[in-house]
């Protein structure tokens, strides 16, 4: 092997290495992934405050909808918690759990906005109102972070894809 390529193949050696561990890019989705569930713990107890004194004088039919968009936010702080944790952990399915997140969303959106065209008259409209934009401007940075993920050298190289 020549002088050339022994030189060639540890720069090649040295760039993969360098494109190891949480750095560059892959930071700051860390840090958007790790402070996503305290953000959403803080949002989840101030929605529980305001929508504990509404379920009690709801009719039936709103407060299965209430109780269940409370446990569906419940849900979505644990998936957060073990997104976080497998980031954290280095784990090779730390990328098929954020590709789920936008499955997960969407879902919900449609779901629940469904939902809440049957229990309460022009609830769909009212609910879309507030939770298509939201989920509109989740799924525009999400998809572009899951680019990142599919794409980056140092995403494959940290959680092994």
């Amino acid at each position: 092997m020549s002088e050339s390529a022994v030189i060639q193949a540890s720069e090649v050696v040295a760039t993969k290495k360098e494109l190891r561990g949480v750095g560059g890019w892959l930071a700051l989705l860390a840090l958007g992934t790790v402070l996503s569930p305290v953000k959403m713990l803080m949002s989840f107890t101030k929605d529980i405050e305001d929508l504990l004194p509404v379920i009690d004088r709801a009719v039936p039919s709103v407060k299965v909808l209430l109780s269940a968009m409370i446990a569906s936010d419940g849900f979505n702080i644990v998936y957060a918690v073990g997104l976080a944790a497998a980031l954290i952990g280095h784990k090779r399915y730390f990328p098929k759990l954020f590709y789920g997140l936008a499955v997960l969303a969407v879902a919900q959106t449609l779901i629940f906005a469904v939902w809440f065209n049957a229990v309460i008259p022009n609830g769909m409209s009212a609910f879309l109102d507030e939770a298509l934009p939201q989920t509109g401007g989740y799924l525009f940075a999400w998809s572009i972070w899951a680019a990142y993920v599919y794409r980056s050298k140092r995403v494959a190289n940290t959680f092994v894809v």
